[in-house]
């Protein structure tokens, strides 16, 4: 599955969701319902041929510090795209994982893409 340049990453299998916090409004995009401290979490399964990619965390609310500004880059082909960033949000928004570099290609098999979001305080 490849992912264009300022594409929404898709995450092709269900998770668990509890509370009231976080909200899944699509496999793409997800809904941070109230302010707080957020960490959030993925894993891309990312393929051989894939080009050299780099995804951003984008939130669309206020935050501190933003997320917006830290970015992920794959440095081997086939080995997972791992982060993790933390952050407050001030004001509700909703939350994409977005490739923002040359491309990414993810396995078409199995999980290709894992996301945790939490709410820690």
């Amino acid at each position: 599955m490849a992912i264009g340049t300022n594409t929404p990453v898709s995450f092709n299998t269900s998770g668990g969701q509890f509370g009231t916090a976080i909200t899944v409004i699509s496999n793409t995009t997800f809904s941070i319902n109230q302010t707080g401290f957020y960490k959030v979490t993925f894993i891309l399964n990312t393929t051989v041929l894939s080009l050299l990619g780099t995804v951003a965390v984008l939130y669309s609310g206020a935050a501190t510090p933003s997320p917006n500004t830290q970015s992920f880059s794959l440095v081997l082909a086939g080995a997972p795209l791992t982060g993790e960033v933390l952050f407050q949000a001030t004001s509700t928004g909703t939350l994409q994982l977005v490739q923002t570099g040359l491309g990414l290609s993810l396995v078409a098999t199995g999980v290709s893409a894992e996301i945790v979001i939490e709410q820690l305080a």
